[in-house]
């Protein structure tokens, strides 16, 4: 089974290395077989966020998860395990190939979509991810986040309940901002299913063990 998973850019830091969450998140990384990880950027930018001209604030987050590539591979090489790089930008990595890039995941070597999907704007590491993983044909996303799941309401608060499986049109409907909606709508469309849970239930969860939330259907059956 190949997964991608959404390297959030919040496993690194301003300064150019990785959080301490982000460094506990890839010492489990490293104990799986390889797959496919997409970095994000918003250690640095977020282009919805920012008070930059939207087109230049997301060059500058395209740049920033491309950055945040090149330090995952150096981790992973800390680490004794091979990374490669896949980017849009041919001087910078392997220019991206699906089929490249899963002859890489035979070859067992990690592979690292840096750089979003290029010179588009007004589009999320959420929706490259879900891209991504159609194009290389993972089973399934997996999305780390810090409140470790979905829940069935918003503000969470200690009577909301943690909710095992979601519908798409649930969250549609919801707006929740757990997954971009364009993200959302995309994996809709094609029956991708979003695991979504905290760094410390990632293990369980390739283990099979319900933890966390699956938008869509159970994708390690």
């Amino acid at each position: 089974m190949s997964i991608l998973i959404k390297f959030s850019g919040e496993f690194f830091t301003p300064s150019d290395s990785m959080s301490l969450e982000g460094e506990k998140f890839l010492d489990q990384i490293v104990q799986i077989d390889p797959c496919y990880i997409v970095t994000g950027g918003g250690n640095r930018l977020r282009g919805r966020d920012s008070n930059y001209d939207r087109n230049a604030a997301d060059n500058i987050g395209v740049l920033s998860t491309l950055m945040n590539a090149f330090i995952l591979k150096e981790n992973f090489r800390l680490r004794g395990k091979e990374a490669v790089i896949f980017s849009h930008f041919s001087d910078f990595g392997i220019p991206y190939d699906p089929s490249k890039a899963k002859q890489a995941i035979k070859d067992g070597k990690f592979v690292i979509f840096g750089s979003g999907l290029g010179k588009v704007g007004y589009v999320s590491t959420d929706t490259a991810s879900v891209i991504k993983a159609l194009e290389v044909g993972a089973a399934g996303v997996v999305k780390i986040t810090k409140v470790g799941g979905v829940f069935d309401k918003l503000p969470i608060d200690e009577n909301s309940k943690l909710l095992d499986f979601v519908s798409y049109d649930f969250l549609l409907e919801k707006g929740f901002d757990v997954l971009d909606l364009p993200a959302l709508a995309l994996a809709k469309c094609n029956n991708l299913s979003v695991a979504v849970m905290d760094v410390q239930s990632f293990r369980s969860f390739l283990k099979g063990e319900k933890v966390g939330s699956i938008i869509g259907s159970d994708f390690r059956k």
